[in-house]
């Protein structure tokens, strides 16, 4: 989660029931928010026990289950269904009847593996949900005006999107293999589900660390920066290592500059950023992103920053973004966040992408963020980690103790984004068909309460029967 945080405290595994603040202590977001977190893990655990039948843990209401996908005729749209959907937890609500085309977040073009466009595939129609960081730029409610334009707290708001994936080729309608077609959809999200992700090793320059008498890590290096910090390593394009790469901040990627207006090379901050952006140094990489760039999690191209005029709140990019232009009024949503990734050991360049993402052991294949703060990519003992867009890891750092708080000096695997992803549909474009619902419903506890009490009266009756049977 972007956002000015000291740090996040929640752990699982420590099944924490509650938070207790103490009379006289200072009082810390991390502590609020793990409150927070602790309540809503119980509540996901527990809607995922009640919806996980069969070990499949989405379902939706009987009779008013969501995401219900209907044929829009011939070719690549299809019909989405309004209502509510749970998914490992998560109440996934579509609140009016939509396509594939106009949902609120229109998902890229289905390509294949090689690249190429589907034609003659079956498709697997399916859910991807899961929680983003709102902030005032992207509601504006979220601002009082009686605090003079500061921001406060902000939201997460769970987001989704109806994808697909191709199943097969070259599908026959006439004689389609069902039972192979569900095999493959279930492993299908078995995979995203569980698919090994990366997992990256982070230390404080010098030896690896050592464990001590009472467990933990006994630090051998020391954080050398003059402030506390939040570091943040986010995947900036996903992939198999060495495809995919990487970007990082100090501040958690909070540092967003709202535009006024973008127009090739020149941007122009709003008023209320031009203290903020008169701190940018020449070199420092920027990202232009706009509310569904930061909803999707996805990078944008990053430029690096040429010159800045704080008097009027002009900064000359290096290079125009790719679709920038936009006049003031139209995009009040787009700003530019601030990155702070420069090369590291090993000559490894930073560029419009960020920087390669290269797994490896020993000391050549640490990476020198700064100020002490190492990072290294563990190699796969199995199947090749997957790198996913936007998924990152957090790295709490204190000038008290020179030291890093790592939950786990093991290497660690992303602290998010947690996707989650349920089959809705099987569906043939060729013939405009959808040809087998995935959903599975639940019972309210009324309804079933119904069922039973008509289950007893009818038994009662039986029992009657054999009765009257019994004293002829």
């Amino acid at each position: 989660m972007k956002g000015d945080f000291s740090r996040f405290t929640f752990r699982p595994l420590q099944h924490y029931a509650r938070v207790l603040q103490q009379q006289g202590r200072p009082l810390v977001d991390a502590d609020w928010n793990e409150q927070a977190a602790i309540l809503l893990h119980r509540l996901r655990v527990l809607t995922g026990d009640l919806t996980g039948g069969g070990g499949q843990h989405w379902a939706g209401p009987f009779g008013a289950g969501g995401f219900e996908i209907r044929s829009a005729g011939r070719g690549e749209d299809v019909e989405i269904g309004q209502g509510r959907y749970y998914v490992n937890g998560l109440c996934v609500e579509c609140e009016a009847a939509t396509s594939f085309t106009r949902q609120p977040l229109p998902p890229d073009p289905l390509v294949m593996p090689d690249g190429k466009a589907v034609r003659d595939a079956a498709r697997l129609v399916f859910l991807d949900a899961w929680e983003a960081v709102v902030g005032p730029l992207d509601d504006p409610y979220l601002l009082d005006p009686a605090l003079g334009g500061l921001d406060t707290a902000l939201r997460t708001q769970v987001v989704w999107q109806v994808r697909m994936h191709p199943l097969v080729q070259g599908f026959n309608p006439k004689a389609p293999d069902w039972a192979g077609l569900r095999t493959e959809a279930e492993a299908l999200v078995r995979r995203w589900q569980d698919q090994p992700r990366g997992r990256l090793k982070i230390r404080l320059e010098g030896p690896a660390a050592e464990a001590g008498r009472r467990g933990g890590a006994v630090q051998a290096g020391r954080f050398r920066g003059p402030e506390n910090l939040l570091y943040r390593i986010e995947l900036h394009r996903g992939g198999p290592a060495g495809e995919a790469r990487f970007k990082w901040s100090r501040d958690n990627g909070a540092r967003l500059l709202p535009l006024a207006s973008l127009e090739g090379k020149v941007a122009q901050v709003v008023p209320a950023a031009r203290e903020e952006a008169g701190q940018l140094a020449r070199g420092t990489w920027v990202e232009p992103c706009d509310r569904a760039d930061r909803l999707l999690g996805l990078g944008r191209d990053l430029v690096r920053v040429d010159e800045v005029d704080q008097a009027t709140g002009r900064i000359m990019l290096s290079d125009a973004p790719p679709e920038a232009a936009f006049r003031p009024g139209e995009r009040s949503d787009m700003a530019l966040r601030r990155w702070d990734h420069l090369e590291g050991r090993g000559g490894a360049p930073a560029g419009p992408d960020g920087i390669a993402v290269v797994e490896g052991t020993g000391e050549a294949h640490w990476f020198d963020l700064e100020d002490g703060i190492q990072v290294q990519f563990e190699p796969s003992t199995g199947e090749p980690h997957t790198y996913r867009a936007g998924d990152h890891w957090m790295i709490p750092a204190r000038t008290a103790d020179e030291g890093i708080l790592l939950r786990n000096p093991a290497p660690q695997p992303p602290d998010g984004v947690a996707h989650a992803y349920a089959p809705l549909a099987l569906y043939v474009p060729q013939s405009g068909e959808v040809m087998a619902d995935y959903r599975p419903s639940f019972q309210s506890l009324t309804a079933l309460q119904d069922q039973v009490t008509l289950l007893a009266e009818g038994l009662e009756d039986l029992r009657a029967q054999v009765a009257a049977l019994q004293n002829k």
